[in-house]
């Protein structure tokens, strides 16, 4: 999370919780490697698979049950019979939810044989549908990335993969490339498709 994000819930949890029931404890890894050294009934980690053995050792040691979500790709697999344009829809709203920082958010797409170009202009529309015919960036609801090196990074990645022989193309209505940010674009970066 964001230390804003973990900020707030933190005073909401405060505000309507008692303390036995819920706390957060907000700080770095010199906090979360002495939670994990706690005997609790069980610890749940999201992140990295490097922290996440760091957090199965430290657990180890009381020998408490931990739940690892390290992250990884997560496909999308349309199945010959499922309509191409629902597949669209749904693939793209939940890629577009906090602007991909999701760990479940869709990293990419297995389409039936010869359905590529289909999907990908399914993907066009429905992002069209969604937001309109103008500019991606410019739309108070498409969400940022969390900072400008994030952005900086998938820029780069999306460079990297049409050096590489990757057929790149923008789902903006508007065409505009990731590569290129319009100066309002801040830290948003254009839906792509390679």
């Amino acid at each position: 999370m964001t230390p804003r994000t973990s900020q707030l819930l933190s005073e909401l949890f405060s505000k309507y919780f008692d303390k036995d029931e819920v706390f957060v404890a907000l700080g770095g890894a010199d906090v979360s490697a002495g939670l994990c050294a706690l005997p609790f009934d069980h610890i749940v980690f999201t992140g990295s698979p490097r922290v996440g053995s760091l957090v199965m050792r430290a657990a180890a040691a009381n020998l408490v049950p931990v739940t690892l979500e390290l992250g990884g790709k997560n496909p999308v697999l349309i199945a010959k019979d499922f309509c191409l344009k629902e597949a669209a829809t749904a693939t793209m709203a939940w890629k577009a939810t906090n602007a991909g920082q999701v760990c479940t958010g869709v990293d990419y797409a297995l389409v039936p044989v010869g359905c590529g170009q289909d999907f990908t202009a399914a993907c066009a529309d429905a992002v069209r549908a969604r937001w309109g015919e103008g500019a991606l960036e410019d739309h108070d609801q498409y969400c940022s990335m969390i900072n400008e090196c994030e952005a900086q990074r998938m820029r780069t990645l999306v460079k990297e993969a049409r050096i590489g022989g990757a057929e790149v193309r923008s789902l903006c209505p508007q065409g505009r490339s990731c590569e290129s940010p319009s100066s309002s674009a801040g830290c948003k970066v254009t839906l792509t498709i390679e």
